[in-house]
């Protein structure tokens, strides 16, 4: 396997969508590919950002459901 191979099918890998077989292949050539270890590395610590992110934002965009109703009451009045 050549790095660039590695990083056609990087996110399978990541997910674990690959076979038996081509899992070995790519674990063969992390295991002597100090390059490709760091790009993995790199990618899943940016996956890893990028879901954190995502989780903040969400929690950030939630109101508390007191709120929610406090101004649903003031709009009565």
């Amino acid at each position: 396997m050549t790095c660039r191979e590695l990083i056609e099918f990087l996110d399978d890998y990541v997910d674990g969508r690959l076979s038996a077989m081509e899992r070995a292949k790519f674990e063969v050539h992390l295991a002597i590919c100090r390059d490709c270890r760091a790009y993995l590395r790199s990618y899943r610590d940016t996956i890893g950002m990028a879901r954190s992110v995502a989780v903040a934002e969400e929690a950030a965009t939630k109101m508390p459901e007191e709120l929610v109703r406090a101004i649903m009451e003031s709009r009565k009045r």
